[in-house]
């Protein structure tokens, strides 16, 4: 709708300065342009599309206003422009950690509640680190230290930046592209919690690192969204 709804207004637009200068018309036609857009992309957000609301949300252009135009901006800022949030936060630990991962030093994430379902996990797909990246998730069924040294892990994120409801039937990776069948998981059982809590995991997790002598780094800029979501350890 939106190339048509374009033509149609920039049409009647042009009849009506067409006695304009070049220069007034172009720019009269090309503030239109910016503002009818930049308008509907409230109707267009990806959240919109990820929500399953498309069905409601596609089929009309939304008109310009003022609450819609800020709508659109603030679309535009997060999707186009990739203001660092929510939705970026999986780029952002891959930009800071990119230099310190790959087949001899790989990355562990944690909890175990950290977005997990297949074709979801961003720091597994080839674009960022592959097989690199290891779900603690796929391996409760080991203490800790056995995946650390099994997988040659040597940096550990605990992020809450992108969380999910602990899984009660999960499928396991089993890398290279390849999935368990699914089956039950109890991730209070799997380590020794009465109740399971993500509190109650970094704080078992933390204990352990600090065992080892893991190092906590600061790899993000100050008051960014992942300083305030994700701990870092750099093991000996």
């Amino acid at each position: 709708m939106m190339p048509l709804l374009l033509v149609a207004v920039v049409t009647v637009l042009s009849r009506f300065t067409g006695k304009m200068s070049g220069v007034r018309h172009a720019a009269a036609l090309l503030a239109l342009v910016a503002i009818i857009p930049l308008s509907s992309l409230a109707s267009y957000s990806a959240f919109n599309v990820g929500n399953r609301r498309f069905s409601k949300t596609w089929a009309a252009a939304t008109w310009p206003s003022v609450a819609n135009f800020k709508k659109g901006y603030s679309e535009f800022a997060f999707d186009a422009k990739y203001r660092p949030s929510y939705a970026t936060h999986w780029r952002m630990l891959h930009e800071a950690l990119k230099d310190r991962v790959d087949s001899r030093r790989r990355l562990l994430i944690t909890p175990t509640t950290a977005f997990y379902f297949a074709g979801r996990r961003a720091l597994q797909t080839d674009a960022y680190f592959g097989d690199d990246a290891v779900y603690l998730l796929d391996h409760v069924h080991e203490s800790l230290g056995q995946v650390i040294a099994e997988k040659s892990i040597k940096t550990v994120i605990f992020t809450t930046g992108q969380n999910r409801t602990p899984p009660s039937v999960y499928s396991r990776y089993l890398y290279d592209g390849a999935w368990a069948e699914p089956e039950p998981i109890n991730l209070a059982a799997s380590f020794g919690f009465p109740h399971y809590s993500v509190e109650q995991e970094f704080h078992a997790i933390a204990r352990f690192l600090e065992a080892i002598g893991a190092e906590e780094i600061l790899p993000f800029p100050g008051g960014s969204y992942e300083s305030r979501h994700t701990r870092v350890w750099v093991l000996p």
